[in-house]
């Protein structure tokens, strides 16, 4: 059944990395997209709601280059 999601959505991509921390959040870094734009961001997808959302949190410190197909 899909489940429709709200809050900002990140750019579709591919050969990113992906968790889940016991089904509550889904995390999304880094990737690529169809015209080789690489991305250094991240992504929450917070499913403990009834109505899931999407969220970026702020990023401070020595934040990774952008990267793509890594472990």
């Amino acid at each position: 059944m899909p489940t429709n999601t709200t809050g900002t959505i990140p750019k579709p991509r591919f050969s990113h990395t992906s968790v889940t921390n016991f089904a509550q959040h889904i995390i999304v870094y880094g990737g690529e997209d169809s015209n080789g734009t690489i991305f250094s961001d991240i992504s929450v997808l917070d499913m403990s709601l009834s109505a899931p959302i999407w969220w970026s949190p702020p990023i401070s410190g020595n934040i990774p280059t952008a990267r793509f197909a890594h472990a």
